[in-house]
């Protein structure tokens, strides 16, 4: 079977995720996760990408990035392959360490996006590890809301200017505490995930060439 074709252009948003081979954890202790974090700031260097938001889960993580240059496998596979060498020498191992590409879902923005930061920065609560966002720790979300300090490599303006000139913050907070809206959770609950989250003219505007 072949591989799903790629949408690639500048200016393009997704939602990038991976799971570990046979479900097991990618990040076995906090200095893996520091480790990918650190990652994450050598592509934004290296390949001008931007990270709008990320959850590192035991066995899989998610990242919302945007690609003004439209070169999202090259800075993935700069992430993922050195992320595996380095915690596979970490742990004294190799082997791949997931279960193969990554999941890019790409994003209207204009539409979703802040309702994919929500889906992404709830993960924890979903996933029944935390009981409030903030309450966890490797996620962008406490950089958010204010409780954190923020990198310099994580980009909160595009998210936050679309919850309003006032308060963004606390009212980004409210925001995530409403819950998933029913389009998004209908969206990720299909066993197979689409490869757009958009509406309709997004999705033609981008078969008839973007």
């Amino acid at each position: 079977m072949s591989r799903p074709l790629r949408i690639e252009y500048p200016g393009a948003w997704y939602h990038v995720m991976n799971r570990g081979a046979g479900r097991k954890a990618i990040f076995g202790h906090d200095a893996h996760h520091v480790l990918f974090l650190e990652l994450l700031r050598e592509i934004v260097e290296m390949f001008e990408v931007e990270i709008h938001a990320y959850c590192l889960m035991d066995n899989h993580y998610h990242l919302l990035v945007k690609t003004p240059n439209g070169n999202l496998s090259r800075a993935m596979r700069h992430l993922n392959g050195v992320y595996t060498q380095r915690h596979n020498r970490s742990v004294n191992t190799d082997g791949p360490l997931f279960r193969g590409r990554y999941k890019a879902i790409l994003v209207d923005a204009d539409a979703y996006l802040l309702s994919v930061s929500r889906y992404i920065h709830r993960n924890p609560i979903e996933a029944g590890i935390a009981g409030k966002a903030e309450h966890y720790r490797w996620s962008s979300y406490g950089a958010f809301i204010g409780q954190d300090l923020p990198p310099r490599w994580l980009t909160r303006t595009d998210t936050l200017s679309m919850i309003g000139q006032r308060n963004r913050e606390k009212r980004y907070q409210d925001f995530i505490e409403a819950g998933i809206d029913p389009a998004t959770a209908d969206f990720y609950s299909k066993k197979k995930l689409a490869p757009i989250f958009g509406r309709e003219s997004f999705v033609r505007r981008l078969s008839e060439g973007v």
